[in-house]
């Protein structure tokens, strides 16, 4: 495994992606260093650094960082790798260095301990490397450092041959690696990521229809011939027929695809198909409104494809609205936003379903906590699911979710803002951080926060211990 990215890349000063870190060394040690440390613990071979500065500077050029605190204190001893072309980047990007060469020079000859340079199409790395050994300005013992680093992981993997006197003939892949390569995608492997995406599921909201107390709440959904009362449903939306949608960026491609034959696998449905292969009800799909299709347009708003008429005329036909609201995929600098709001047209969506006076479930497929203005506290919002990005498997999951197959155990491990402000005080915020003067800060849903289906109930508090570890 490949930890990364070491270390502060989740805590972007703008939100943006590679935007450096100002952090304490309290919020560094308490909150950003123990998954590492656990990693290093586990015996993770391999680790790649970020590309952003730490309190301004460099990571790939930090010898505080990438020697005495992961190697010499954290006990690292596998590969470090950078991210793509942050050697080159001390100079293009962040200005640290007057010259490609002398951008090797920090990240190698520093003592930064990193051991290989991430830019498979460019070999400048290795000839300014090479120029500077040449001349004496980085040390032959340092490079064999990371040679040795190289080859020992390689050998670990498998990778090297054993010598000439005992090579068999012909060459044959380990008894481990074959068996590895034919588990790719067998049925056991689908079952994980079926149960996975399960887990990614969280229940946001779940109330009775028409604020009718005297009924159960909308979720679990029930067909009329099992006992319920739902006959048809109106799947809508734009992330509702999509695979892409539900797995984002990095799925077959860079930013994700939403071509979906690229994915598509045995028992991976979109939640359209899943709800539609359940008898007893029937189930209209109306897009709705429809999305670029491209990482390079997350700005974008999603254009409206059904006349209003249409879609109000279909929710009032149905007994309950599923509405999968999402994005394109998207990842790193194509997907920044300047705006956390979902876009008009999902939300506008929402609240012409709404106008039907029908029930809506609301299915949220998004990596991230988008603003949604109010639609999720319409009256006739009554459920709201959230799965984050679930892959392939997530349609198939959320379908289970709606119709109550399994509980759902997701907890949210952010607090969902109101307002885009909020996001400057995260659930760990200290109390001196306060919103308009108040201690709370506004939240759709707080840190944690996660329904089930079952009424729970809790005693007394026991400890375990009289004394903490």
């Amino acid at each position: 495994a490949c930890m990364k990215h070491f270390v502060g890349y989740s805590a972007p000063r703008n939100g943006h992606d590679r935007e450096g870190a100002w952090l304490s060394r309290r919020e560094l040690e308490q909150t950003y260093l123990p998954p590492f440390q656990a990693a290093v613990d586990a015996g993770v071979q391999s680790a790649m650094e970020s590309y952003q500065e730490v309190n301004g500077e460099p990571v790939v050029g930090s010898a505080a960082l990438l020697q005495g605190l992961l190697r010499e204190r954290m006990g690292f001893e596998g590969l470090l790798v950078t991210d793509w072309h942050e050697v080159g980047n001390l100079h293009d990007f962040h200005r640290a260095a007057s010259s490609p060469e002398e951008a090797v020079l920090l990240a190698i000859g520093g003592s930064s301990s990193l051991d290989m340079s991430m830019v498979p199409t460019d070999e400048s790395f290795s000839v300014l490397m090479e120029r500077l050994h040449a001349r004496g300005a980085i040390d032959e013992a340092r490079l064999d450092v990371s040679a040795l680093r190289v080859l020992r992981l390689k050998e670990w993997l498998g990778l090297l041959p054993p010598p000439p006197a005992v090579r068999p003939a012909p060459w044959s892949h380990s008894e481990a690696t074959v068996r590895l390569v034919e588990s790719v995608g067998s049925a056991s492997d689908a079952a994980l990521a079926h149960e996975a995406a399960r887990a990614t599921v969280t229940l946001l909201k779940n109330a009775p229809p028409f604020d009718d107390d005297e009924r159960p709440p909308l979720l679990p959904l029930l067909p009329a011939d099992k006992g319920g009362s739902v006959r048809r449903v109106l799947v809508t939306g734009p992330a509702a027929d999509s695979l892409g949608r539900l797995s984002g960026g990095w799925t077959a491609h860079w930013q994700g695809t939403v071509a979906d034959e690229e994915i598509r696998g045995a028992g991976t449905p979109t939640l359209l198909e899943a709800l539609r292969a359940v008898d007893g009800w029937e189930v209209d799909h109306l897009p709705g409104c429809s999305l670029p299709g491209t990482a390079f347009a997350v700005r974008s708003s999603c254009a409206q494809t059904n006349s209003s008429a249409e879609l109000i005329a279909a929710a009032a036909a149905a007994d309950v609205v599923v509405a999968c609201l999402g994005e394109d995929p998207h990842t790193e600098k194509p997907g920044d936003l300047d705006d956390l709001s979902l876009d008009a047209g999902q939300l506008d969506l929402v609240r012409l379903l709404a106008s039907a006076g029908k029930p809506i479930a609301l299915v949220l497929v998004t990596g991230r906590p988008r603003l949604l203005h109010g639609v999720e506290a319409l009256p006739q919002v009554n459920a709201v699911l959230q799965s984050f990005l679930p892959g392939p498997h997530g349609g198939a999951a959320l379908a289970d979710a709606l119709l109550g197959r399994f509980e759902p155990s997701g907890r949210l491990p952010i607090s969902w803002p109101t307002a885009a402000s909020s996001l400057l005080y995260p659930h760990w915020h200290a109390v001196t951080q306060q919103c308009d003067g108040s201690r709370t800060c506004g939240v759709a849903w707080p840190f944690g926060h996660g329904l089930s289906y079952s009424r729970l109930q809790y005693g007394p508090l026991l400890l375990s211990s009289g004394a903490l570890p």
